[in-house]
């Protein structure tokens, strides 16, 4: 009974230490606009807690995988050009500790798989179902709010465009379902987060999670067609379709009619990326790093053009074809790692949450401080390996 109860304790101060290392990676996008001394203490929490992982790292003998290596190369690379061109430095700092933090967080954790994910779970209730009472309380958001210059009436600093996140919590409570064999809390976050986007009308969010409902409910995710490689054609042929046919019939009548969004949405974007582009042939190289805010919203002649609208043109535009190919090396490096394992439920649930991701990124950019569930997801699917006792434990119990 002692040690029954000396398990349950252990486990139980575990996961609260799990629960509260995620917590400050989860600082809210929009906090900064908001409370700058809530916002400021969520960046000292953060480095504590980046600090804590990597010293348990150090002490524990963890070998990181090359994943953490490209991505730190990665972020590293777009820090420093962004400092000889005197762009975001710090914010991009911040930026780089929030996706390293996280993605070593998760191989700390590997081995305690159970834990980890009950820890994402936790953070996501807390955060999506706060995040709800907002909506609420303020249908509009702070998309919208943030127009007028009032940011008072947004209580966390969840915009609409937080499709990232939820996407990235469509993974976590699949595999908390699967794991834990309990469907009523998962299943509950999962109608939260559908009528959260609802509220909003967020053309991103409502694509993303369509895609996940209809690849889930028809089982398509089993498919030997949906691989990694698979989604990452779609993704690319997606983004080249919006940028170079974005003014076509079809994409006006999907997003004019289907998604009901004003006509603005779409021209804005297509002056954006065409100046994007404009840019990138100017820096093909080594890009032009992160802007200051200012000098984005003069470039592109819009005020709330905070970024180039595409995750693979914001990549190229400001770290080059170096940022690139750094990217790249990473995406392979996550598809070998996914190579043996295609038979796992779980990898079907990453490959969801990552074709959701992919597909919408194409109008919008994974290098801000929503993006680190993007990071997070590609850290999940480098240490896929975790689950396997677990699809194996669950396939003999049934």
């Amino acid at each position: 009974m002692k040690l029954v109860l000396r398990k349950n304790y252990s486990l139980s101060r575990e996961l609260i230490k799990c629960s509260l290392l995620i917590f400050p990676f989860m600082k809210p996008n929009g906090m900064a606009n908001i409370n700058r001394i809530i916002n400021n203490a969520y960046i000292v929490l953060m480095v504590i807690s980046f600090s804590v992982v990597i010293m348990e790292v150090i002490v524990r003998h963890i070998k990181l995988n090359m994943y953490i290596y490209l991505l730190a190369f990665f972020m590293g690379w777009l820090v420093l050009r962004s400092f000889f061109a005197g762009g975001q430095t710090g914010s991009l700092l911040e930026i780089a500790m929030r996706f390293g933090g996280i993605s070593v967080l998760i191989q700390l954790y590997s081995k305690q798989v159970s834990t980890l994910i009950r820890g994402f779970f936790i953070n996501f209730e807390a955060i999506i179902y706060l995040n709800f009472i907002c909506l609420l309380l303020y249908p509009h958001g702070m998309y919208v709010s943030s127009q007028t210059g009032n940011w008072n009436n947004w209580l966390l600093g969840y915009d609409n465009h937080w499709f990232i996140v939820y996407f990235g919590a469509c993974f976590i409570l699949f595999t908390y379902s699967y794991i834990f064999n309990c469907i009523t809390r998962p299943f509950l976050l999962f109608c939260i987060i559908h009528i959260s986007s609802f509220i909003v009308m967020s053309g991103a969010i409502i694509v993303g999670l369509l895609l996940i409902d209809f690849f889930w409910i028809f089982k398509i995710y089993k498919s030997p067609l949906f691989t990694y490689r698979t989604i990452w054609i779609v993704a690319i042929i997606v983004n080249a379709m919006f940028i170079f046919i974005g003014g076509s019939g079809i994409i006006s009548f999907i997003i004019y009619s289907v998604l009901q969004k004003s006509s603005a949405t779409l021209l804005s974007r297509q002056r954006i990326w065409e100046k994007t582009i404009l840019s990138i042939k100017d820096n093909l190289l080594f890009g032009v790093g992160k802007p200051q805010t200012i000098d984005r919203i003069a470039f592109y002649n819009n005020r709330h053009a905070s970024n180039a609208h595409n995750f693979l043109l914001e990549i190229v535009f400001e770290g080059g074809m170096v940022a690139l190919l750094l990217f790249y090396f990473m995406v392979r490096f996550v598809g070998k790692r996914l190579k043996n394992h295609s038979d796992n439920p779980i990898t079907g649930f990453l490959l969801l949450a990552l074709m959701a991701c992919l597909v919408t990124g194409s109008i919008d950019s994974f290098l801000e401080d929503r993006g680190y569930m993007f990071f997070a997801l590609l850290a999940f699917a480098s240490n896929i390996e975790m689950f396997s006792g677990i699809a194996m434990n669950s396939s003999n119990g049934q």
